[in-house]
């Protein structure tokens, strides 16, 4: 069970006030009286400690810590908590386990109802949000310290949502009810995947599946409207560029960064993985991951799964934006200042 320990530990009771937490010494009425919302630490031993003092800090009440290996195990006597934190650095996109704890999260039935964050590698970010289907800033890229607390933080600030009951059989519930079998159908589909892939049934190499891509129309430039491949990769050259010579977090621009890349991999037909966008943006993973959540919510990005691979998560400008950016090329270009030699 999960002991509040180690340097870190100690740091975060004294800043916060709060007693280290034993919960085998705690009473049934103990837990009964603790209103705190729940929470329960997945991940490596080495870092749980630490991960359960900030939680804690945060407002939490720490219902446990256990490896991966035993998350499933411990998932079948949970009916559910309020947030779920899952360390699952270290593990790489091929690796087996990775896929049978995905497997294991898809297949519980307190998996829809609680807030989960997650602790990846930028190599297994795709995986994770292609089969988990989470928001991209529930995802933190080799975080800090910091970056663990912040967002901690502002999972309890969430709340919880208060249980209802519901008359499943009104003809009003309906759709939603037809809505919940296709999300179960999704679930299984997933699994199964998960389940042939552990026996050694692979899915098509990318190379296949690029050729199966029907890119979109490439954009024409002329003197009057959009933009030129040209265009772009100047403009992106002259940023980084820009680097060299000025410290870089002066300029600190991701979504304009990402909107130049995309626009450019648009033009020349290529899609764009989580992974790639996020080295585009020059900053760090989980900040890029935070900005592109962001601009999908408002319209700016398209986020979609690779129909043959789950495990793949591409993002794209939306119709909208580009026809925004198109514009703004070619009101630069009117204005005779030249983005190109």
């Amino acid at each position: 069970m999960f002991q509040d320990s180690g340097p870190f530990a100690e740091m975060v009771g004294d800043r916060f006030g709060f007693q280290p937490l034993e919960m085998e010494g705690l009473s049934q009425d103990a837990w009964a009286l603790d209103s705190r919302p729940s929470l329960l630490v997945v991940g490596n031993a080495a870092t749980q400690a630490d991960i359960g003092a900030m939680a804690q800090g945060a407002g939490f009440r720490v219902a446990g810590a256990v490896s991966i290996d035993d998350m499933a195990e411990r998932l079948a006597l949970t009916v559910g908590v309020d947030a779920l934190v899952l360390d699952l650095r270290g593990l790489h996109g091929d690796d087996q386990r990775l896929s049978r704890a995905l497997a294991v999260l898809l297949g519980w039935p307190g998996w829809c109802d609680t807030r989960p964050l997650l602790f990846t590698d930028l190599g297994t970010v795709e995986a994770v949000a292609g089969l988990l289907h989470v928001r991209l800033d529930r995802i933190l890229c080799d975080p800090s310290l910091s970056d663990i607390g912040t967002a901690l933080c502002l999972i309890a600030r969430e709340g919880c949502a208060a249980a209802c009951l519901q008359d499943v059989g009104r003809e009003t519930d309906g759709t939603r009810l037809e809505q919940l079998s296709a999300e179960v159908r999704r679930l299984a589909q997933t699994i199964d995947r998960l389940a042939r892939e552990d026996h050694g049934e692979g899915t098509r190499s990318m190379r296949d599946r690029e050729q199966d891509y029907t890119p979109p129309p490439q954009q024409s430039a002329d003197d009057n409207d959009g933009a030129s491949r040209e265009e772009v990769r100047a403009l992106l050259q002259a940023r980084r560029l820009r680097d060299r010579f000025l410290p870089g977090e002066l300029f600190a621009d991701p979504a304009w960064d990402m909107m130049l890349d995309l626009m450019g991999a648009r033009i020349d037909g290529k899609r764009v993985s989580v992974s790639s966008l996020c080295i585009a943006s020059a900053v760090p993973p989980t900040t890029a991951l935070r900005w592109i959540a962001q601009l999908t919510e408002r319209g700016i990005f398209e986020r979609s799964n690779d129909p043959d691979d789950a495990r793949r998560v591409f993002i794209s400008l939306s119709d909208a934006a580009m026809d925004n950016l198109a514009g703004w090329f070619a009101a630069v270009r009117r204005t005779g200042i030249r983005l190109t030699s």
